[in-house]
């Protein structure tokens, strides 16, 4: 017989207090990239995206930045004070 799991409360709440929202990655070539994130995505993680989605080589550096400041990519969307379709600019190289 197999039992039925209790969603555990941090599970419930986080569902509840997530808010998604989008936010685009502009490089300099004009490309647009809008990624859905919520305040827990880290930034590693939208800059992931944008090399999987653009196939971009693991060697090539990317660094995302925001109004000229570069974001830690170990920090997270909420730590930027990041809103929906905010523009974040993609610096490659």
């Amino acid at each position: 017989e197999e039992e039925e799991e209790e969603p555990k409360p941090e599970e419930i709440s986080s569902k509840e207090e997530v808010q998604k929202f989008r936010i685009i990655l502009k490089s300099k070539d004009g490309t647009e990239f809008k990624i859905q994130v919520s305040p827990t995505t880290p930034i590693s993680k939208m800059i992931a995206a944008f090399r999987h989605k653009n196939k971009i080589e693991g060697n090539i550096n990317i660094s995302l930045y925001l109004d000229g400041d570069k974001l830690d990519p170990n920090s997270l969307v909420g730590d930027a004070d990041l809103e929906e379709l905010t523009n974040i600019d993609v610096h490659m190289g």
